[in-house]
């Protein structure tokens, strides 16, 4: 692929794999290959999609459960919390 890129564009790209790629949701990220790809002061990300049919919806379903989950306990643990403060 990068050779397609560099011969449309005619120039030499640098190519570093992003093995890292923090403050995206993990629904976002799920198998997805992202790419820095840099020409002088010129700097994106290549992302390759490798079913692009499909969206991360049953990972994003489950981030949500998650997040769900740590919310009700944190909202239970702040109450009882409360309760043991007002009791001493």
């Amino acid at each position: 692929m990068m050779d397609e890129i560099n011969t449309m564009f005619g120039t030499h790209f640098h190519i570093a794999p992003m093995d890292d790629v923090k403050g995206l949701p993990v629904y976002m990220t799920l198998k997805r290959t992202f790419t820095k790809v840099q020409d002088g002061d010129s700097v994106f990300v290549l992302i390759s999609v490798s079913d692009q049919g499909r969206f991360g919806v049953v990972a994003l379903d489950k981030q949500r459960i998650l997040y769900e989950d740590m919310v009700v306990r944190l909202h239970i643990g702040l109450l009882m919390l409360q309760s043991c403060r007002e009791r001493h």
